[in-house]
Order: C-alpha cells, then sequence, then structure tokens
C-alpha cells in the first residue's frame, strides 16, 4: 500500500493530491482509490499501468496526458486475466444478441439475413422476403411461399416444368395443372416434356443442356449490393478489360467440368477459361473466349458511367455467385439505353439465371447464351443470335448445363426408333 495524503504539485500548485494505491497478493489488483485527484485545472496528468519494457499498457479513461480531474473515485487493473465484463452488442460479434433476428444480421445490423434464417420483417433478409418468420426468395433451393414447386410457379419468375408440382395452371410452362397438382405437358411437337410418356410421339428430346426463358422478372429480392469489380491490374473496371480470377466460393457444375472462379468482361461475359477483352459473336464457337456465359455481349463501357459488382450469397448447398450491371452504357453510349442486368450461378444445381431489368439493345445486336470450355457445344437464348437485337426488360432466362430443366415433344419420325404415327412396328 502506498499512500500519497495533501502532496503538492512541484511546478503548477493547484489543490494536494491524496490518492492511494494498493496492490493486491493473489488477486493481483492494482487498485487506485483518488480521494482528492484534481490538478486546479492548468496541466495534464496520467493515471494508468504498463509492462517493463514500455510496450503494454492501460491508462483510466480520459486520464492519459490530459486535463482531469478524478475525486473520490477509484479504479482497478489487473495484469494477468482480466474480469469478463459485458460487451455491447455488435453486428460483428458473432452472436444473435441485440434486436437481431439471426447472428449479426436483421434488426438495426439492416437487410443482410440470408435465406433460411429467421426474419421479422422483409427488412431483415437480404433478399427483401421474410414470410412466416423466415427469409425465403425464388432462388433458395427451397419450396416456400407460394411456389408450385421448388423455386418456380407462383410469385417466382420461372414457371415449372412438366411432372413438377403446382398449385394453379399458371405455375406451369404448359400452362395445365392436372387434378394431382403436377404440371402435365400437351403431348404436342414442341410442348413441354419430362419423360418419352408425356409425348404423343413418345419421343422427349430431354439430353443434352437447355433452357427457359422469356418469364417476368419477380424484381422482389433482386441483390444488387456487391464487391467493385476491378480490371486484371486492380485499377478501376474500363473499356474493352477483365478482371483477375475471381472465387465464386463453392464447386459450380458447368457442362462436364467443375469450376471455382470465373473471369468478369467488361463486355457482358464471364467466363471460366482464359480472359480476353473480345466478346463473343456466336454461339458455340471454338474461337475465343470459350466457356462463356454471355448475359450481354456487346461492346459496353463501364468506364463510362454505372456499377459492376460480384457476390456470393446465401447458405451451402444453396449458394449463388453474382453478378451485377447497373447501368452500364454502350461503347459510344448512343446505341441502347444503359444496361441493367444480373447473371446468377447456382451452387449444387448448376442452374444459370440471367435476370434482365434492362437488356434492350434497341436495333443494336447482342448475344444471350452459354458455351462449354472448347466452344463446341452452346445454346443461345430464344433469338439471341449476335446479328438480331436482344429487347429484353424485366426478363429471366435459366439455363442448365448438367440435366436439362425440361425436354421437348419432338414430331414421329420414321427414324426416330419408337413405334408412333401410323407405324406398325420400329
Amino acid at each position: 500500500m502506498l499512500n500519497f495524503d495533501g502532496v503538492d504539485d512541484y511546478t503548477f500548485g493547484g489543490t494536494p493530491i491524496t490518492v492511494q494505491l494498493v496492490l493486491n497478493e493473489g488477486s493481483n489488483d492494482i487498485d487506485i482509490h483518488c480521494t482528492d485527484c484534481s490538478n486546479g485545472g492548468n496541466t495534464t496528468r496520467t493515471q494508468g499501468i504498463e509492462n517493463a519494457t514500455g510496450t503494454a499498457g492501460l491508462a483510466t479513461a480520459g486520464v492519459n496526458n490530459a486535463i482531469t480531474s478524478k475525486i473520490n473515485t477509484s479504479i482497478r487493473f489487473k495484469t494477468v486475466t482480466p474480469d469478463g465484463f459485458c460487451a455491447a452488442a455488435t453486428c460483428a460479434d458473432g452472436v444473435d444478441n441485440g434486436n437481431e433476428t439471426g447472428v449479426d444480421c436483421g434488426g438495426l445490423c439492416g437487410s443482410n439475413c440470408a435465406d433460411g434464417v429467421t426474419c421479422n420483417q422483409s427488412s431483415d433478409c437480404l433478399r427483401g422476403n421474410c414470410a412466416a418468420g423466415i427469409c425465403v426468395s425464388c432462388f433458395d433451393g427451397i419450396k416456400n411461399q407460394t411456389e408450385g414447386d421448388t423455386d418456380c410457379g407462383g410469385t417466382c419468375a420461372l414457371r415449372c416444368g412438366s411432372s413438377q408440382t403446382c398449385n394453379v395452371t399458371a405455375d406451369c410452362i404448359s400452362g395445365i395443372c392436372d387434378a394431382s397438382n403436377i404440371c402435365v405437358p400437351t403431348g404436342d411437337p414442341g410442348d413441354a416434356c419430362a419423360t418419352d410418356n408425356d409425348c404423343d410421339s413418345k419421343v422427349c428430346d430431354a439430353g443434352g443442356p437447355g433452357a427457359q426463358g422469356g418469364y417476368p422478372l419477380n424484381l422482389n429480392g433482386l441483390i444488387t449490393a456487391g464487391t467493385p469489380v476491378l480490371d486484371n491490374t486492380g485499377a478501376s473496371f474500363g473499356d474493352d478489360e477483365v478482371s483477375s480470377p475471381i472465387p465464386l466460393g463453392f464447386a459450380f457444375p458447368f457442362y462436364d467440368t467443375t469450376q471455382t472462379q470465373v473471369v468478369i468482361s467488361s463486355n457482358g461475359w464471364l467466363t471460366f477459361g482464359s480472359a480476353t477483352s473480345s466478346f463473343a459473336s456466336t454461339i458455340p464457337s471454338t474461337s475465343t473466349p470459350n466457356g462463356i456465359v454471355s448475359f450481354f455481349g456487346r461492346d459496353l463501357n463501364p468506364g463510362a458511367g454505372g456499377t459492376v459488382t460480384y457476390a456470393t450469397v446465401g447458405t451451402a448447398p444453396n449458394r449463388e455467385f453474382l453478378v451485377n450491371y447497373s447501368n452500364i452504357p454502350d461503347y459510344g453510349g448512343t446505341d441502347h439505353a444503359p444496361i441493367t442486368v444480373q447473371v446468377a450461378l447456382q451452387e449444387t444445381t448448376g442452374y444459370i439465371d440471367i435476370r434482365c431489368v434492362q437488356c434492350d439493345s434497341d436495333t443494336a445486336s447482342a448475344i444471350v447464351g452459354i458455351e462449354n470450355m472448347t466452344g463446341t457445344l452452346g445454346i443461345s437464348a430464344p433469338g439471341a443470335a449476335y446479328s438480331a437485337p436482344r429487347n429484353l426488360v424485366n426478363t429471366s432466362i435459366r439455363f442448365q448445363t448438367v440435366t436439362r430443366v425440361i425436354g421437348t415433344c419432338l414430331a414421329p419420325t420414321c427414324a426416330d426408333v419408337t413405334v408412333n404415327q401410323d407405324e406398325t412396328g420400329i
């Protein structure tokens, strides 16, 4: 114990100091009891502790080379193991606390709760939709909301294919929801099908990659925030540039490969292959670039306006990698209105969703489609050959490269290895 009782300041005067220092055995507490630690307001003082090398220390709040007074106050320091203390809730403490609805999300933490996390209101959710206390969306890999089947029908942009469940006829691509609440095709050539038995011809072309398209885009839950895309030198994204490889955050099935990263082009496409600033004019084509997803392939210029961002959202195994083009003008800025589009790569399913808010090229050309790693296989959205204008507004298109989303009933022929039309044998 050390007592200073009525000790004067050497130089500046003021009220004499009365203070006691106590070093406690066992607990290793250091107590400072200030009866009168005022300074008359004319000099700075410090109250605290420091280790033997001066590399670590603690000061009393507000008393570190400061003009201050402490009257009838005590403070305790510990240098071994500090007592626990109750910390204020934050949005980065890894705990569901405060008014959060999930761990570090919702409430005052904002609209950042992923699909499947509890919520009180839609503003708690990353995709802006709280249903029955859970954040849900048309991209969460779960049948919920008003969906007829998983992520299709109801309020979702995509309609349900044959053999998927439905609630009403509007849920189905074919427009037929039967009494068992199953989407069924009409069976005519060109109709949707899941198996050969869905077709009058008994021939369902259900192999290989395919696409659904032309469905109204549900803007509810469309995530636009993300990390700005930089070019491969680390500078801001500009005209005719590509990014460095960007990790997806999960393994993505693409044709007969598994991909974990992408390169994003300023010209409306991304690639799983080697980078080039040119843009595809034909799909498929063995000319570079290959292994692409072209969501609005033409000569665009992010350097003249708008933003390009990316993000990985959701929880395994239903995460999405998103690329957002927001108000990106054409090179020269005169051919069409600025482009706003999102491409989503979906974990597990391999779905590739192109969500066009404003993809109107007016009379100019643009290409929307996908192509394999060698450029030998690919598919364009209907009418999306490069020589044709693209006029997609609030429209969603889905591609699948692993198992076709839906098949198409083919017309019977004399070479389809099936007994159909008026044949008496195969």
